[in-house]
């Protein structure tokens, strides 16, 4: 499945790979996202699920991603030094199984949530009574038992790290804490894997490794209560990071699960990488995704919040009883940012673009730069149709305006990278709805 961008410049090419128990032709809660930021996309086929020797991180599967890469890259826009290979779950794994098979110049590799050791994951499931033990015996015997040594072979965090093929190449790791109570695979698996490669790609940095310890503490109390980082993933705390030149793990609160479209913001297209509060989440355990989108999240907290605003009414006027609306009520959008560090003038400078553009066309919001606490600046938009304007997808205000932004900066080109390059200057940000009573 392949989908084109648009524009006519080379663009990345993201190359999203399916769960253990998928497909090609399992939906993806990233797909729309990346329409939106019209990059390159590609779900490929690469053997089906994960319950036959032909799949499972053998090399016909290498073999596939690497044509289903040549393949785009011969019928599309595609800029061949922006490919970036993302996966949870089983997707996760194959993600680690490409980092150290496939020959392709990949340019980041995303394993949310994976399976790094089928040895230990084939006992693991096993005691647990999971469907999966089963298909590690497919895998390695055709159901006639199961073969350790078969599956080593298979197993991403036994492997050795081909240097000459990953030397300008990002891995990331991500996995929540919860992951083996509420999920399939345990968090040690993210954090054996890491290891293993902090002992082979930085083998004088020992420091940077996670101790037995610190494991224990994040696998028998599902939270570290001394974390080293004030990070978070979508509103999640993040209870253990580590980054190292091409390497990061990630140790965040959730299950097993890739939060959406954050795991797009992290990747370092055009060598941008930020992390945005984003409280889109996407279940990601082994059978596939089961998309939860804002939309459907952000009207269950609005009906939430109407109803909470007419019971605390009720107390005074219980006789009454009597449905009714707030008379004079004004709404606002107010959004809280952290931008990185040394970024905000450069922010700063870009911000004053877009007011310029916008002026006489769109009401600018109020702007508040913070001189203590979590945020470096707060903005805030008055919501002239109250909660309705929420339905707008693009507003005719919001077209007129980008168009004036466009003319400003001379063409459609230059007013996206403009946009590109403030979007990458944030941390990560947070919103809320407000109201107030003329």
């Amino acid at each position: 499945m392949l989908y084109r961008a648009r524009q006519k410049e080379p663009r990345p090419l993201i190359v999203s790979l399916h769960t253990w128990s998928g497909d090609y032709l399992q939906e993806d809660p990233l797909a729309e996202e990346i329409l939106l930021r019209d990059w390159n996309y590609i779900h490929p086929d690469f053997r089906g699920p994960n319950n036959q020797p032909e799949a499972c991180g053998s090399e016909q599967v290498i073999y596939d991603i690497e044509d289903a890469i040549q393949f785009a890259i011969e019928h599309a826009h595609i800029d061949p030094s922006q490919v970036h290979i993302i996966g949870v779950s089983g997707g996760g794994y194959t993600t680690l199984m490409s980092y150290f098979k496939l020959n392709y110049p990949v340019k980041s590799f995303h394993a949310w949530a994976p399976v790094t050791n089928l040895v230990d994951w084939y006992w693991e499931c096993t005691g647990r009574g999971l469907e999966y033990a089963r298909d590690l015996e497919e895998v390695t015997t055709g159901r006639n038992g199961f073969n350790p040594a078969e599956a080593r072979k298979r197993s991403p965090e036994l492997m050795q790290v081909p240097d000459e093929k990953r030397n300008n190449a990002t891995l990331c790791i991500y996995a929540g804490v919860y992951d083996g109570f509420t999920g399939s695979v345990p968090v040690s698996h993210s954090i054996n894997m890491y290891n293993n490669l902090v002992r082979q790609i930085y083998p004088v940095d020992t420091g940077k490794i996670v101790s037995d310890s610190l494991m224990l503490v994040l696998l028998e109390k599902r939270m570290n209560q001394s974390p080293d980082t004030c990070l978070y993933l979508g509103d999640r705390k993040v209870y253990l990071y580590r980054e190292l030149p091409r390497l990061r793990l990630t140790i965040f609160e959730g299950g097993h699960e890739m939060i959406a479209p954050e795991a797009l913001s992290l990747l370092p297209v055009n060598d941008s990488c930020h992390s945005k509060k984003l409280n889109i989440l996407t279940i990601g355990d082994s059978n596939g995704p089961s998309a939860n989108g804002w939309p459907a999240q952000l009207k269950k907290l609005l009906v939430l919040a109407l109803c909470l605003f007419a019971i605390q009414g009720l107390s005074a006027q219980e006789e009454e009883m009597k449905s009714q609306k707030y008379p004079n009520v004004d709404y606002s959008q107010v959004v809280y940012v952290k931008f990185l560090p040394g970024k905000i003038e450069r922010a700063k400078e870009i911000i004053s673009k877009f007011e310029s553009a916008g002026e006489g066309i769109m009401e600018a919001p109020q702007t508040h730069w913070f001189m203590t606490g979590e945020y470096d600046a707060m903005f805030i938009w008055h919501m002239k149709d109250g909660p309705a304007e929420m339905e707008w997808k693009y507003s005719e205000e919001g077209i007129q305006g980008y168009q004036a932004f466009i003319k400003q900066e001379g063409s459609a080109e230059a007013a996206r990278k403009l946009n590109e390059e403030y979007v990458s200057l944030i941390s990560y940000s947070n919103s809320a709805l407000s109201m107030k009573e003329r």
